[in-house]
């Protein structure tokens, strides 16, 4: 796709590829993980089913971008914007709201 704008004068085109990024949550999730507060302030917690298991946590923005990666059962989000986020915990997806 592609857009032209015009600013003062100047005619700017930018060419874009529209996705669409799909979220899916587990119902399993909820029986073998909790995230909570969520919505979140500054810290995410994080439980597993299996006590003695360190979570691979990933944080992605809604555009798929990569915004932190960590082994650890509480994640630190104050330094987010508020929106929503994307937690990829050992593989399974989950929404997460920042406020």
């Amino acid at each position: 796709m592609q857009s032209e704008t015009y600013v003062f004068g100047y005619r700017f085109t930018a060419t874009y590829a529209p996705f669409n990024v799909n979220i899916k949550e587990s119902n399993l999730l909820n029986n073998t993980l909790k995230l909570y507060p969520n919505p979140v302030s500054d810290f995410l917690h994080i439980e597993t089913s299996n006590l003695e298991e360190i979570p691979d946590v990933k944080i992605y923005s809604i555009q798929g971008v990569l915004l932190m990666q960590n082994k650890t059962n509480v994640i630190d989000l104050s330094s987010l914007q508020s929106g929503f986020y994307i937690a990829n915990i050992n593989g399974v997806c989950q929404k997460v709201v920042k406020q």
